[in-house]
């Protein structure tokens, strides 16, 4: 039998929702490329009873059991290591939260809203609390992912600005790309079309340049290539998901460290993207500890 990786899990929201079996859908691709555990977390909200607790929570917790239980034996005969979780809260973002931390999880991964357009990304109530706080790298799957024939990841995006926070973002997403055998392809977008300069656009252009020279740079692995794209940062990185398999940013700049926290692309792409997003928390670089997928820590 096959052992579990020493690594952090992959906690999966679910609760048989097509929501929810969508996220477990990319996450089964992301545990196959970085050799990965699944953790299935099945929280369901509840509230003050009129009733005696027990008479209303018991049968709730027996049937979400019984139904991770049927899919974990499903997934153990795939190949899959498999753990499960029933959490009974009043938040279903607390309970995924809290549940991460406590079993050092390298990502969360959940599905996209029901009200959400099918191929496209868009976080809902749960998904955007976990943006705002999550201790590891959170994963949005697009609706309707579950149905749609899925292979292994072969190229994966990056939106590369320069900052900490992509460079956190790139070391992430080149991990990634080396244990599944992807490409890796770095975006940079200069906003140089907003001005009517045009040696201000020129300085803005080349600027651009040296951002993504810096970038490449950066990786080691082979087959990496990169770009320069004119435009709205959150407008154009949308576009240029529909020809990639995963793309990963980074949080914003400020706020709590090791936390994912939403800047303005970031969130465009959690609303937009034409394919799965993650998004890694916000780390100083030279300093920071966050468990790559492959499970080397960044020095």
């Amino acid at each position: 039998m096959k052992t579990r990786s020493p690594h952090g899990p992959i906690v999966v929201g679910y609760d048989g929702s097509d929501e929810s079996r969508d996220a477990l859908a990319l996450a089964k691709q992301l545990a196959r490329a970085s050799d990965s555990w699944l953790l299935l977390a099945w929280i369901e909200p509840v509230g003050p009873f009129d009733l005696p607790y027990e008479a209303i929570v018991q049968p709730i917790q027996d049937r979400a059991e019984d139904a991770l239980d049927e899919v974990a034996r499903s997934l153990h005969a795939q190949g899959y290591e498999v753990g499960t979780r029933v959490g009974l809260l009043g938040s279903v973002a607390q309970g995924i939260h809290e549940l991460a931390e406590a079993a050092s999880a390298e990502l969360i991964v959940i599905g996209s809203s029901h009200r959400g357009r099918v191929g496209r990304v868009l976080a809902g109530t749960v998904g955007t609390r976990l943006l705002h706080g999550s201790p590891c790298p959170v994963a949005i799957a697009p609706r309707g992912l579950a149905d749609k024939r899925t292979s292994k990841l072969t190229r994966i995006g990056v939106g590369y600005d320069g900052s900490p926070e992509s460079q956190l973002a790139l070391s992430w997403a080149e991990d990634l790309a080396r244990s599944a055998g992807a490409g890796l392809r770095l975006f940079v977008v200069s906003d140089d079309h907003s001005t009517d300069l045009v040696d201000i656009g020129r300085e803005k252009r080349c600027r651009a340049d040296q951002v993504l020279a810096d970038g490449l740079d950066r990786v080691t692995e082979a087959g990496t290539s990169g770009v320069v794209k004119s435009g709205s940062p959150a407008e154009r990185l949308t576009h240029h998901s529909q020809h990639v398999d995963l793309f990963v940013v980074g949080s914003r700049g400020y706020g709590p460290l090791r936390r994912v926290l939403l800047g303005s692309v970031s969130a465009h792409l959690t609303r937009h993207s034409k394919c799965p997003v993650v998004v890694t928390p916000r780390a100083a670089v030279e300093h920071h500890q966050a468990v790559s997928p492959a499970g080397t820590v960044f020095a």
